[in-house]
């Protein structure tokens, strides 16, 4: 029974420890490069190579909208001017000094995003329940209601579970020459949720928080 027990719970951690994978991104910064002055990036591309994994899966049909949407509100919390480079109509500072810019590009892909859904399996998990029952009571000779609490094991079915997904490579580079100044690559997997949306705003919002970092 003790190895049972001990087998159950595991599971449970297991099940539990599913529900977010996520590691910090991988970030490269040329240490010949100084952040120091930079005051705006221009996104010049967003590529989308989402593929559908199998046939229950959702490609983000609208995945450039959303990183363009996590790059502005993230640039306003770090100070930074984000422009729309795609669109030709852009306005960002112009003053560049050597190892020391004031603007960079930035080129996205998405590597992946989307949504589907998993089948959790059913399994057994024990917890504590709560009854009333009636004592005799010695003292007072009569009988008497008291609580207790007692472990109890129960079925969880199996269930369809939903899931969302992102992989987002960034790449910043030198206007002036194309040098790679920076690279960093986010991917990020959340159990029991459909939208990607709150993953992305998390990603361009530490990708700019790293290559802003003061050294």
């Amino acid at each position: 029974m003790k190895k049972l027990l001990t087998s159950l719970a595991a599971g449970v951690l297991t099940l539990a420890a599913s529900t977010i994978a996520w590691a910090a991104p991988s970030f490269y910064l040329n240490p010949t490069y100084s952040m120091n002055a930079l005051q705006a990036v221009k996104v010049i591309a967003i590529d989308n190579n989402s593929v559908a994994k199998n046939d229950d899966y959702q490609v983000c049909t609208h995945a450039e909208d959303l990183v363009m949407g996590g790059l502005y509100e993230a640039g306003g919390k770090a100070k930074l001017v984000i422009a729309d480079g795609r669109t030709g109509n852009e306005n960002t500072p112009s003053n560049h000094s050597a190892k020391m810019p004031s603007t960079l590009e930035l080129k996205v892909t998405v590597e992946q995003m989307g949504s589907y859904q998993d089948l959790v399996p059913g399994y057994w998990t024990e917890r504590t329940k709560e009854e009333e029952v009636e004592i005799w009571d010695k003292s007072k000779h009569k009988w008497v209601k008291t609580k207790i609490q007692r472990k109890v094991k129960e079925w969880v079915p199996e269930r369809w579970r939903d899931n969302c997904e992102i992989n987002l490579t960034y790449s910043v580079v030198d206007p002036i020459d194309g040098t790679v100044i920076a690279k960093s690559n986010d991917n990020r997997h959340r159990s029991e949720e459909n939208d990607v949306h709150g993953m992305v705003k998390r990603s361009t919002r530490d990708f700019l928080k790293n290559l802003t970092k003061k050294k």
